[in-house]
């Protein structure tokens, strides 16, 4: 279920409305290196189609939302991991979408940035009414997060994740 709607049952302009608002973190994201955190944002969601002054207004609401304000001229080399980690997820999260499928995204991170992000994630889940898929290596930082955790192992599925 994505927003409580069964999405084996979407047909295709459905589905294709799903795809156009799913949030995506990989383990190993790709910066615009050139570009501070607000330009590329704004380069984003003009690519999404919003006008320049829309883009602007969600430009302001998500580094609002997610803390960085202070570091919107920055650029990426000069953030530490936990907000270079912040400013890819601001990047996943700024065209408001339903879904965000999380690709270990506590790689490489201490355990206090683990639990900050964790923080952060859980919060903008019970504001934005958000549905989050994570995969991750270690279970423990992906406890804190969900609700419900499944284990892969060999090709078989299995509840709990130990």
């Amino acid at each position: 279920l994505v927003n409580g709607r069964n999405v084996t049952r979407l047909g295709r302009q459905k589905l294709l409305q799903l795809r156009q608002n799913l949030g995506v973190l990989p383990e190993q994201p790709v910066w615009p290196k050139q570009l501070t955190l607000e330009e590329a944002l704004a380069f984003k969601l003009a690519w999404l189609g919003l006008a320049p002054r829309q883009g602007a207004r969600k430009v302001d609401e998500t580094v609002a939302t997610l803390g960085l304000t202070s570091l919107r001229a920055a650029r990426f080399a000069k953030l530490t991991p936990l907000e270079q980690k912040t400013a890819y997820l601001a990047l996943s999260l700024c065209h408001d979408p339903v879904l965000m499928l999380l690709d270990d995204p506590f790689a490489g991170m201490r355990e206090e940035g683990e639990a900050t992000l964790s923080t952060l994630l859980k919060q903008l889940q019970a504001q934005r009414n958000l549905t989050v898929l994570v995969t991750g290596q270690r279970p423990e930082p992906i406890r804190r997060l969900t609700q419900r955790v499944l284990r892969l192992q060999g090709g078989a599925l299995s509840e709990g994740g130990a």
